[in-house]
């Protein structure tokens, strides 16, 4: 890793039409256009499902590094990452997030610690820390 700060850049442009592209150095264009709720196309990634997505990536990233650091023996992991939308005190905004995981260990691994490890990438994200919204960890360990 680079030492910290890092700095990050997107360039968006619009038109008159619902779509928006963003653009990042060596990185393909992406569309984007407003979710199905917002009376956008439904059919492109959103800004809601961005974020939601960078949580969860930025999230399994860590859980990536800590298991790596703890040398546990994982088999993969899914996540399937739920953000609720509301209006609270007159502004709209995420009000809670939830990961349901599923992560698939070998049967000499240890549960508990792979328990922990879930538990402890969530505080160690820093989307998540960077979050106000509530992030609430649905974790499911299955041995194979």
């Amino acid at each position: 890793m680079l030492p910290l700060p890092h700095y990050y850049h997107v360039k968006s442009h619009t038109s008159s039409s619902n779509y928006l592209k963003l653009q990042s150095q060596h990185l393909p264009d992406l569309n984007v256009a407003p979710p199905f709720e917002f009376d956008g196309p439904g059919d492109q990634w959103s800004a809601e499902t961005l974020l939601i997505s960078a949580l969860t990536s930025s999230y399994l990233r860590s859980f990536k590094a800590l298991a790596k650091n703890a040398t546990l023996n994982w088999i993969d992991i899914d996540c399937l990452s739920k953000g609720i939308l509301d209006c609270t005190e007159n502004t709209t905004q995420f009000v809670k997030i939830k990961h349901i995981i599923l992560l698939k260990i070998n049967n000499d691994t240890s549960e508990k610690e792979a328990l922990s490890l879930l538990k402890k990438a969530d505080e160690m994200c820093f989307i998540s820390q960077s979050l106000k919204c509530k992030i609430e960890l649905d974790c499911n360990i299955a041995v194979v």
